[in-house]
């Protein structure tokens, strides 16, 4: 999902990639834990129930997935 994000992505569209069907249960477990962590940001932070809300890697996110894609052989 975060290689999913490096574009600004809806949150349909994310869910979607992941093959999940439970919203509220998506949000709780993938969304706001990465927004807590500073790892993906809302393109529209201050209306984050906008229907044209978007995610979006933070630098914080692709430094870990640049860590990822560092180790891979």
């Amino acid at each position: 999902m975060i290689g999913f994000c490096v574009e600004a992505r809806s949150f349909a569209e994310i869910l979607s990639f992941m093959d999940a069907t439970d919203r509220t249960k998506f949000r709780r477990k993938y969304i706001y834990p990465l927004l807590n962590a500073g790892i993906l940001r809302q393109t529209i932070p201050d209306k984050p129930n906008s229907r044209n809300q978007k995610y979006q890697l933070t630098d914080k996110g692709l430094l870990i997935l640049e860590s990822f894609s560092c180790k891979s052989p």
